[in-house]
């Protein structure tokens, strides 16, 4: 997942996102990307945004439940 800093311009985003889609549907890519194991997920920026408030959610819960504390 690619990541921006807040209020970055929608335009800028959208640029950034179709060039790395671009990029990332170049068979070198996907080969190299494939033979480390990683799965290749191409979406928008709202799909991505989506995916981590979701992500951040659920691994909140476990966090809760199964009483983790970060060493200080």
């Amino acid at each position: 997942m690619l990541l921006a800093p807040a209020h970055t311009p929608a335009a800028i985003v959208a640029k950034i996102n179709r060039d790395a889609v671009v990029g990332l549907k170049q068979p070198d890519a996907i080969r190299i990307l494939g033979s480390e194991g990683a799965e290749l997920v191409l979406g928008t920026p709202a799909e991505a945004g989506d995916l981590l408030r979701r992500d951040l959610a659920r691994w909140a819960k476990v966090i809760r439940e199964a009483n983790v504390k970060a060493d200080d």
